[in-house]
């Protein structure tokens, strides 16, 4: 699949602090300013999850234990594993029944239970499973004409996905449809065509508090040239979908792509990639203030040759970015009010070369885990490192 950004399709989709929290307030209306969290530092959890004669895809979340949990595509198999305390457990068997799965940033949960939910597309159709505890079970028939493998899951509970239905010729012919779990079967909103644009690609599907979707997407201006992209992000809510502000694009000529869409602790954040051809990728943040959207800093990451980054909200609203820096180190970063510091030091400290994309950043509580792709020497291979943060944090 061919992304409009940048070419090559890219799959897309959490501190801990007790003294002090007078600093911050949990649910707010505006931008996040607060003290970050002291940290501690990361260490590898283990050794490689899985490993591939060719580029494989990581998904990462955090349970309740503060153990990762990733779902890993390497060459045609997709599986899930987790980690036991000593070692990577695969969870079952493979998930996948064709020869092609896809699974986007985004398209893995875990519900109340900790159980993890896997969304993936395989020649077109879309998959969703649950794990039992013993296997992994079908959760409805398989999602007909999914574009691009354009497959999210915007929450596990209630459990809704969202996805691009293709119909026919863009743009009414390229539906944004979210739909929810009933127990028996999928209820589905009213689809939403994303307009006036020649066409539009959604990038991240979430949930706000109230349980109204929140779509980020990015749509080809009908008067525009090939690198006049629109990146938006639009709510569902009354029966109506409705946009949150203007353009988000710091420069609007250039692609906006690796969006994801965060809603937590009362605030909505968004964080994105810009780009122009043969030049640096760039990271950005953004947060609504309730009227509009206010870019928090500069570019958080700059990099020549890595268009990937990977946002968590924490507990206080604050947002936490995992980028290539320099073109060769991988920096998870956080807002502090007034700039991007560090949290901890460099994250990929078992990797032989330049870490490579996608990179996956989870989040439960005071716990953080990170996966990325090492080269070991021959072929790639998914590793992951985690971050306890040194005191408690709701």
């Amino acid at each position: 699949m061919n992304h409009p950004a940048y070419g090559a399709r890219q799959p897309r989709r959490r501190t801990r602090r007790t003294a002090g929290l007078a600093l911050c307030v949990a649910a707010i209306t505006a931008v996040v300013a607060c003290t970050p969290p002291p940290a501690a530092d990361w260490t590898a959890v283990g050794g490689s999850v899985t490993s591939s004669g060719t580029p494989p895809i990581a998904v990462t979340q955090v349970n309740a234990s503060g153990d990762p949990v990733v779902a890993t595509v390497s060459g045609s198999t997709l599986s899930v594993s987790t980690w036991t305390g000593s070692s990577w457990a695969k969870l079952g068997a493979k998930l996948n029944t064709g020869t092609s799965p896809w699974v986007m940033q985004g398209g893995m949960a875990l519900d109340a239970t900790g159980s993890p939910i896997v969304a993936w597309t395989d020649g077109g159709s879309g998959y969703v499973a649950r794990w039992s505890g013993s296997a992994w079970q079908a959760v409805g028939a398989p999602v007909a004409n999914v574009f691009d493998e354009d497959l999210y899951i915007a929450s596990a509970t209630p459990l809704t996905i969202g996805y691009l239905r293709s119909t026919g010729v863009p743009p009414a012919g390229r539906q944004l449809i979210v739909a929810s779990w009933t127990g028996s079967a999928w209820t589905t909103l009213a689809p939403r065509v994303l307009p006036n644009y020649t066409v539009g690609y959604p990038l991240s599907v979430t949930l706000d508090e109230s349980g109204n979707p929140i779509v980020a997407w990015q749509g080809l201006r009908a008067t525009g040239g090939s690198g006049d992209w629109d990146l938006v992000v639009e709510r569902y809510s009354g029966g109506a979908w409705s946009q949150l502000g203007g353009v988000l694009n710091v420069n609007p000529l250039w692609g906006a792509s690796g969006a994801e869409v965060q809603a937590a602790a009362g605030t909505i954040t968004v964080s994105w990639i810009e780009t122009a051809f043969r030049q640096p990728f760039f990271t950005y943040v953004k947060q609504w203030t309730g009227t509009g959207w206010q870019q928090l800093g500069g570019a958080v990451g700059q990099t020549i040759g890595s268009p990937y980054a990977t946002l968590v909200v924490d507990g206080f609203g604050r947002p936490i970015v995992a980028s290539q820096v320099n073109n060769t180190d991988l920096a998870v970063q956080t807002w502090d009010g007034s700039g991007w510091v560090a949290v901890g030091g460099i994250p990929n400290p078992v990797a032989d070369g330049t870490p490579l994309g996608p990179f996956s950043l989870g989040r439960s509580g005071s716990t953080l885990a990170l996966s990325w792709i090492g080269p070991p020497g021959s072929g790639y291979a998914v590793y992951v490192s985690r971050l306890v943060m040194s005191s408690g944090q709701a």
